[in-house]
């Protein structure tokens, strides 16, 4: 070996235990997840709640294509009056928000609820549920726009 140059051992396993870096964002943030669905607090019996003859194959396509998307490009994606009034078509919506058929039920069967995610599925459907994280928990199916008060 010449004189002044020291030798280096190779490293063979990456030491274990010790600091791992976080890069960008908030580390508790689902944003950057996929969503996953839950369907156990249902409203059955409102005229929302889901039935084969109004909730079916096409939906579950839409609901389908939405997995491979994460939860930030699914509030990001515009289209349609959203696009031009610079809204999203997906969202979180208050009560306040929701017609008054809608929040009443939401107040008598659902107390613990402060909010709601509107999931857009088409041009008029929406899946109504509560955010947990990744989880959407469905709550109704509005084939009709109708759960949120409009101003058209």
């Amino acid at each position: 070996m010449a004189k002044g140059r020291k030798r280096r051992t190779a490293q063979r396993e990456k030491p274990q235990g010790g600091k791992r870096t976080a890069r960008g964002g908030d580390p508790g943030s689902t944003e950057t997840e996929t969503p996953v669905w839950a369907f156990h607090r249902v409203d059955w019996e409102s005229k929302w709640g889901l039935t084969p003859d109004r909730f079916g194959a096409k939906e579950l396509k839409v609901m389908g294509n939405f997995e491979s998307m994460t939860w930030a490009q699914i509030k990001g994606a515009a289209g349609g009056r959203s696009q031009r009034t610079g809204g999203t078509n997906s969202h979180t919506l208050q009560p306040e928000a929701l017609s008054d058929d809608a929040r009443n039920r939401l107040l008598k069967r659902y107390e613990d609820v402060e909010e709601v995610f509107s999931l857009r599925l088409g041009n008029l459907k929406r899946l109504i549920g509560v955010r947990s994280g990744r989880v959407l928990e469905i709550l109704w199916y509005d084939d009709n726009h109708s759960v949120t008060q409009t101003t058209r």
